[in-house]
């Protein structure tokens, strides 16, 4: 069922163009009558009627094609009737009960007159074949193709129409009147792409880009994408000219993509300069209000590509030109609205990057201005959401500036929060956490209880996200506040309200502890909260201490457990590894977050020698891998000075 639904998917994700167009390749259709029970033989059948290169365009219709919500008994009958060809796959299986190939498939197939050609498979029982089949002539498996050639009376085909062979590559792509073969599909395609055919060129970057049917390869996928660009503009001389408006607009769409595939393999350099030539070819093109849209948009890329590139001189001379085109449109046009306000905030985005006083009160300036265009045109479309957009950025910069920036954050609360009472999307759910955690960092260092009352707002809010998504940066994102919380009553010295917070965070992560992502916070977690309760321990009553100091053992074996069980590598294997197979960051990570977690332990009690000699083993191999590194060697002689102490005593 799940493989006739995946089957429906991808019918559904290929262009509707292609759809209507890709019947017309299959020169017939043959339909495949078996057992569920032989559906291992049925694919062998299959792939041996398509391997040959005769037969690669023979549609082959068999049950996994039958779409969820159909009546099957009816689209059988119609599959049968429209078919060239009826084959049945004999095998024990089918004489030894009864079965729907026999009692329903093969009688529509005599009805119809159909032809029949029986393909033995498995050794099966001649008499019991002939009492249920009658006088049909049986073909082997290793003659099937050669029958099949015959009946269907097909010729060998000597001319290669690329169009058609694009279409059967995009078929067996996505499994339409095919068994998907996803390595045939793209072997298919890529040979039309290689001889010039524009559709295949842009399929073939998609297929990389997109991961589809093969792994996601971004190089290559700005490799094919970049051929898909040059074939379009090799052939624009050779057109007349009432379709080089056309080929230029489909030549700016397609470096438009390059640009994103460029940005996505991190190859920001080629980016910048295939934007800057993309620039060029709008001179070409007629000044009309989609054109200027459409180059504000691409001069917004540049802006993004340059920000990675830290080249502000650029960002400043491109904005310039935004600025510029921006001056003499017409803002009943919301779209350009819509463009000015996504033009000037990765503006203000980038120039706070430089992270100075000067960069903050532009982009304030630049925020006021988006502020007053947008409450001054009453009918823009979607005005709320631009408005939470506005007040969220500019309470950050007016934050980083020391202004009073709460006011704004709570204006967007208020919208988000009006929403929320309509609908409780996860989107608008994630806004207001984000929103609340942004006012409380806001407030907290002039008033560190209302910082507080915000947090445990965000805090509700992001439960309430987690009833409806436990996506991993959900979860994160909840244990965030919880750390918020716990590190905020840690300054007020409430530790044991700090201790809940961090035991929240815990019970948070423990369920995704095997993921990469959660060890570091989880371990983090587990090591405060241990500092915290062993800090306690002078409050604690005589009875109370020992139960108190098992407690934090545990947290400490927790963490030591949580390291040793995810670890790339066991850190005993790596400390014991020759010293030439130098470990890797992560593995160094995962020692030194042993060696402090034996090292606690030794600090809690002194007189057990093995926690100390275990710190020390760690703590060395830390010192010999990276002598240079003045705290592992502080921290040796630190522990050297232990067991010295410790030898005395004992």
């Amino acid at each position: 069922m799940l493989q006739r639904l995946k089957n429906f998917l991808k019918r559904v994700l290929v262009k509707e163009e292609y759809l209507k167009q890709i019947p017309s390749v299959f020169k017939s259709n043959l339909f495949l009558s078996y057992r569920k029970k032989d559906r291992k033989y049925a694919n062998e059948l299959i792939k041996t009627i398509h391997q040959n290169p005769n037969c690669e365009n023979i549609g082959i219709w068999y049950d996994e094609f039958l779409v969820p919500g159909e009546k099957f008994d009816e689209s059988i009958k119609n599959e049968i009737e429209n078919s060239d060809l009826f084959a049945i796959l004999v095998t024990p299986n089918l004489v030894n009960e009864e079965n729907y190939v026999l009692s329903t498939e093969y009688p529509l197939a005599k009805e119809s007159n159909k032809t029949i050609l029986p393909i033995l498979s498995i050794k099966t029982d001649i008499k019991m074949l002939k009492n249920v089949l009658g006088k049909v002539k049986i073909i082997k498996l290793k003659s099937c193709v050669k029958a099949l050639i015959k009946k269907l009376k097909i010729k060998k085909n000597k001319t290669v129409d690329l169009k058609e062979k694009y279409l059967l590559g995009l078929a067996y792509l996505s499994g339409i009147q095919v068994e998907t073969d996803a390595n045939h599909g793209i072997k298919l395609i890529s040979e039309c792409a290689n001889n010039g055919y524009l559709d295949a060129a842009r399929k073939m970057a998609e297929i990389y880009y997109h991961g589809l049917g093969i792994e996601q390869n971004i190089d290559k996928a700005i490799e094919w994408q970049d051929n898909y660009v040059q074939i379009i503009d090799t052939r624009h001389h050779t057109l007349p000219e009432e379709q080089k408006i056309k080929n230029l607009e489909m030549c700016i769409d397609a470096t438009i993509d390059l640009v994103d595939y460029l940005c996505e393999g991190q190859r920001y350099m080629e980016a910048k300069t295939v934007s800057l030539n993309l620039i060029n070819l709008f001179i070409l093109k007629e000044e009309t209000a989609e054109t200027f849209k459409k180059l504000l948009a691409v001069y917004s890329k540049l802006i993004a590509v340059c920000r990675m590139l830290k080249d502000y001189n650029t960002i400043e001379d491109v904005f310039k030109k935004q600025q510029e085109i921006l001056k003499n449109v017409d803002y009943s046009d919301y779209e350009f609205l819509e463009t000015k306000l996504a033009a000037y905030n990765n503006y203000a985005s980038s120039i706070i990057d430089k992270n100075d006083t000067k960069s903050f009160e532009l982009a304030k300036e630049y925020y006021l201005e988006l502020l007053n265009d947008i409450e001054t045109n009453k009918d823009f479309p979607d005005k709320n959401r631009s408005l939470v957009f506005i007040f969220n950025n500019l309470g950050h910069c007016l934050n980083r500036l020391n202004e009073n920036s709460e006011e704004w954050f709570k204006k967007s609360i208020k919208i988000v929060e009006e929403n929320l009472k309509n609908s409780q999307t996860v989107e608008s759910l994630r806004q207001v956490v984000s929103l609340y955690v942004s006012l409380a960092d806001a407030v907290v260092e002039n008033d560190i209880n209302k910082a507080e009352l915000y947090y445990l707002k965000a805090l509700d809010y992001a439960y309430i996200l987690l009833e409806s998504s436990k996506l991993p940066d959900d979860i994160l994102d909840t244990g965030k506040v919880c750390e918020r919380l716990a590190l905020l009553n840690y300054n007020k010295g409430s530790f044991e309200k700090s201790s809940i917070y961090y035991e929240k965070l815990i019970e948070l992560f423990v369920p995704y502890e095997d993921r990469r992502m959660f060890i570091s916070p989880l371990y983090n977690t587990y090591f405060v909260l241990a500092s915290i309760k062993f800090r306690n321990l002078e409050f604690c009553l005589d009875d109370e201490l020992d139960l108190k100091t098992r407690e934090i053992r545990t947290i400490i074996f927790k963490a030591i457990y949580l390291i040793e069980e995810n670890a790339q590598r066991k850190c005993a294997e790596i400390i014991n590894s020759p010293i030439k197979l130098e470990p890797t960051k992560e593995e160094l990570i995962d020692v030194e977050r042993l060696a402090n977690c034996w090292y606690f332990l030794a600090m809690m009690d002194r007189i057990i020698p093995e926690p100390l000699q275990r710190a020390f083993n760690l703590w060395a191999f830390l010192a010999k891998v990276r002598p240079s590194e003045q705290e592992y060697i502080n921290m040796l002689r630190e522990l050297r000075s232990l067991q010295n102490l410790t030898t005395k005593d004992n």
